[in-house]
């Protein structure tokens, strides 16, 4: 029994609870790794869980190729193609890029989770290895490649001439057909050369001669008779 100047007895019941006016107040002191009671008994605690380094979002896009094929690899004689398809991601794609193993690279931004791309690829002679990539903003990425071999074309006729000597001259005009003296351009519509003596006509039909001819233009629009005929048997 505690007695205190001018105060009612207090039961003393030290260490453990302090019992007065019939409450219990428990006495508690700190420590670790829990926390230590009067009586000599241990409260757990749990310790905390610093955050993921770098943020919460580690889902990298995906992204998928699907034009000019799905598929790994193609060859085309064609000097260029329309590289297409898509990109996902749980955020946010923020941005699609391309590069060739032969040379060129270029890139389209977006803010959404669900992008259609597309990029015209310029194509070099050879094995091309397009890498396109998905970003999103985290910084995490993901690529998909199709690799292009352009191979010579066949069907095709290179054509040169000698240059008009008159000091007006502007252009030419390439015609062709496969009927000799009948092309398939009207008159005054050929194909139009502003630059240089030559040209190569693509696309050409397999098995079939082609005939060829070629006139001069002025600034007035003067055109000149056509030259001297020529043929290519396309195989």
């Amino acid at each position: 029994m505690c007695r205190y100047p001018d105060q009612h007895p207090v039961r003393c019941s030290l260490p453990g609870a302090l019992v007065a006016f019939g409450l219990t107040v428990m006495l508690v002191a700190c420590g670790g790794p829990g926390v230590s009671s009067g009586s000599g008994g241990t409260v757990p605690t749990t310790p905390s869980t610093p955050p993921p380094v770098g943020g919460s979002d580690t889902t990298a896009p995906a992204v998928n190729i699907t034009a000019p094929t799905s598929a790994s690899s193609l060859s085309t004689a064609n000097g260029t193609i329309t590289l297409g398809g898509n990109a996902t991601d749980d955020v946010g794609v923020t941005r699609v890029s391309w590069n060739n193993s032969a040379g060129g690279s270029g890139s389209q931004n977006f803010s959404s989770a669900s992008v259609n791309w597309s990029f015209t690829v310029a194509l070099q002679s050879g094995v091309n290895v397009l890498t396109v990539t998905a970003r999103d903003a985290a910084g995490n990425s993901r690529t998909d490649q199709l690799t292009v071999t352009r191979t010579a074309s066949t069907n095709v006729a290179n054509l040169s001439w000698d240059a008009n000597t008159e000091s007006d001259v502007v252009g030419y005009r390439v015609y062709y057909g496969t009927n000799p003296g009948s092309y398939l351009q009207v008159r005054g519509a050929g194909v139009e050369v502003t630059s240089g003596t030559g040209y190569t006509v693509t696309g050409l039909g397999s098995g079939v001669r082609y005939y060829f001819a070629v006139t001069a233009f002025d600034g007035s629009g003067n055109e000149s008779g056509y030259s001297r005929e020529v043929s290519k048997d396309i195989p």
